[in-house]
């Protein structure tokens, strides 16, 4: 089961059995931040324009990931145009601290 399909049926059960809110609110919660924190395949869905992310790019026989923002479909900044290889992307973490 993913995790977005999880998360509904919590809420939907959340609905019916208001006993165990508070153990499922906590669980939602946890599924919807690991959710947030994990590497999406470009395959999947590419991310958002102009938001700095983090993009996994396989080059060669080496998996890299560089910080940067997706300015259009093919152009990432500091990296170019048409990346061949990018395999996937990530939202930045939040600041070690905050």
């Amino acid at each position: 089961m993913e995790n977005r399909e999880a998360i509904s049926q919590l809420e939907s059960l959340n609905k019916e059995v208001s006993i165990y809110s508070e153990a499922i609110d906590l669980a939602i919660a946890a599924l919807e931040k690991q959710e947030q924190n994990r590497w999406i395949p470009c395959s999947e869905r590419m991310p958002e324009e102009n938001i700095p992310i983090l993009l996994g790019v396989r080059f060669k026989d080496d998996f890299k990931y560089f910080v940067t923002t997706r300015v259009d479909y093919n152009y990432w900044t500091g990296l170019g145009r048409d990346i061949r290889g990018k395999l996937a992307w990530m939202p930045l973490p939040e600041p070690i601290g905050k």
